[in-house]
């Protein structure tokens, strides 16, 4: 039989409260849900007294430094400390997730806390709920009233839901998210001072990265799709990192008649992409092909050879897929 998600909630708390130790890890190319749960995460089980590892696989984002604890996503991971528990957050699949110390076999237990409607379902435990907003909104309805909520839980918990949420203006924001987020507000949490550190934080140099890939930008009315892209001279230039082109999705899907907004962000192995839909497609089916994944209005994909070779499949898969209304 089936369990429900709050059987499986109520289980979930039982090991966080009953077994010792622990790793936490998030997707790779972390945003702000993957670092805002792995960090509340981490300060929960801390505050239980609990032996927690928890990392990502770079740097931490700038608009990310912001938050408590933010250094330890970086900190070498002791191998000796062996978890019998890995918690693996906003992650659709084990593949896509930043590298454990242990082999899988080595974890008593694999907990799996997603809201990606094509969620592989990998865990012992698969807490997976894909009409929640985001993993914090999860994490925060499964922490209420059962634990505590501190404040530098409660900041890392809005930051993931106002990152998801596309600052509460996505079609997944519900009741249920200005609910949690009246809540964090009432626990100290200032609003102005997230969206400032994630949104208003930018690095010199972004101006003129933005007008290149702006210039860059090509609308194929065809399909609907909007591309551009990021080279990794263009973040060399100037000394910036490749979290700082995440903004750029947010201009080109903003263009009329745009259904589907593609940012190739190039990295040492090839290219990052990011999909946004404005609602007439379902990127998280676009991605799937590819072998990423993601949610119906945001996904992305990695890929591993030229760009133009990319671009022509995603508009046959653009072309390909139904609408979604």
């Amino acid at each position: 039989m089936n369990q429900s998600l709050t059987e499986i909630g109520e289980e979930v708390l039982k090991i966080l409260k009953e077994e010792d130790r622990f790793q936490v890890v998030t997707h790779v190319f972390p945003d702000g849900d993957g670092i805002g749960s792995s960090l509340a995460t981490y300060k929960l089980l801390k505050n239980l007294g609990k032996k927690v590892q928890v990392h990502i696989d770079s740097t931490v984002p700038y608009q990310y430094q912001f938050l408590p604890q933010a250094q330890v996503l970086t900190e070498r991971v002791l191998p000796e400390v062996r978890a019998r528990v890995l918690i693996v957050l906003d992650s659709s699949d084990l593949a896509r997730i930043a590298p454990c110390t242990q082999e899988m076999e080595e974890f008593e237990y694999i907990i799996n806390v997603d809201h990606h409607h094509h969620n592989s379902q990998f865990g012992h435990l698969n807490m997976v709920d894909p009409g929640a907003s985001s993993t914090t909104e999860m994490l925060f309805y499964l922490f209420w009233e059962k634990v505590e909520i501190d404040y530098d839980m409660a900041l890392c918990l809005y930051t993931g839901l106002v990152f998801d949420t596309g600052r509460f203006q996505y079609a997944n924001t519900t009741q249920r998210s200005h609910h949690m987020a009246s809540h964090l507000i009432g626990l100290g949490v200032n609003p102005n001072y997230v969206f400032r550190n994630v949104y208003e934080n930018q690095p010199p140099g972004v101006l003129d990265l933005y007008a290149r890939a702006l210039q860059r930008a090509h609308f194929h009315r065809d399909t609907g799709l909007i591309h551009s892209y990021v080279k990794l001279q263009d973040l060399q230039d100037h000394s910036l990192s490749f979290s700082v082109s995440e903004r750029v999705i947010d201009f080109l899907r903003s263009v009329r008649g745009v259904t589907v907004a593609a940012v190739f962000k190039e990295y040492e192995k090839g290219y990052r992409i990011s999909l946004r839909s404005t609602g007439d497609q379902d990127v998280s089916k676009i991605a799937l092909s590819f072998g990423g994944g993601g949610h119906p209005m945001a996904a992305g994909f990695e890929w591993h050879g030229e760009m133009a070779a990319c671009l022509m499949r995603l508009q046959q898969e653009i072309q390909r897929q139904p609408k979604s209304k």
